[in-house]
């Protein structure tokens, strides 16, 4: 979890044999709580590959909601997908 100020950002993967199994849900939950109830901070952020479903879908459970879209310059990750912008409702 990066923090800057007031706002945190949560990042997460898995690899494949983990998938399906609700362990990256379970893990940003935890790192959710963590920046609310032990670090304080007032938003919490997260970002996905745009065509990388799962992770959307690991956000949404994690009730955050799509807030847009980065360009992804190549720095962000080595594919050069759109990055998606969640935040915590």
């Amino acid at each position: 979890m990066q923090q800057e100020g007031r706002v945190a950002e949560i990042d997460h993967g898995i690899g494949k044999p983990f998938w399906h199994k609700g362990i990256a849900t379970e893990a940003v939950k935890a790192m959710f709580c963590y920046g609310f109830e032990k670090v304080n901070r007032s938003l919490v952020i997260g970002q996905c590959l745009e065509k990388n479903i799962g992770s959307s879908r690991v956000m949404e459970k994690n009730h955050f909601i799509y807030a847009g879209k980065q360009k992804n310059n190549g720095l962000t990750s080595q594919w050069n997908d759109d990055v998606y912008i969640l935040r915590y409702v």
